[in-house]
């Protein structure tokens, strides 16, 4: 007599659950997804991938140890990298931002401001210098990127609506 593993049980377990699922049916399409309202902020951001917005950060003491308005309340001003409306988005590129020596690969996070009234196009190598970098009037800040100058990059320059975006 076989002995039975674990492995042929999960194995089988699978089988089972799909076949139940299925119900002997092949599907003809995919399920509708619920409607989503979205735009295109920005486009030639190499690799990106993680997005979210800054949002409101906690200012209690109590819940964190070092809050950033405390800490660093220019980088949350209107404008600012770290502005509560601005979006942050990771990327494999450091736009043209020296990369640091033997520490792996290229990558940044962009600070964007997503209010502008046309599609924002990222300059590939708008961080060259490895400075405090920002393009297209402050809507693209650099945030952090790989480079030689430091693990963080950030600008708190304040930007102005600029009147063409392309």
């Amino acid at each position: 007599m076989d002995r039975i593993t674990r492995r042929d049980v999960l194995a089988g377990t699978g089988a089972a659950a799909a076949a139940a699922i299925l119900d002997g049916a092949i599907p003809r399409r995919a399920a509708a997804a619920p409607a989503i309202s979205a735009h295109v902020v920005a486009i030639g951001i190499p690799g990106a991938s993680a997005i979210a917005e800054v949002g409101t950060f906690l200012n209690d003491p109590s819940a964190c140890a070092s809050p950033i308005p405390t800490s660093f309340p220019s980088f949350i001003q209107p404008g600012a990298v770290l502005d509560s409306k601005r979006l942050l988005v990771g990327s494999s590129s450091n736009f043209g931002a020296p990369l640091a020596i033997g520490v792996g690969q290229e990558g940044a996070l962009l600070s964007i401001d997503p209010s502008g009234s046309g599609i924002l196009h990222i300059p590939s190598k708008f961080a060259r210098s490895g400075d405090q970098a920002s393009a297209l009037a402050g809507f693209v800040q650099m945030f952090s990127a790989n480079s030689h100058s430091g693990s963080t990059v950030c600008t708190t320059r304040v930007r102005s609506q600029p009147s063409t975006l392309a």
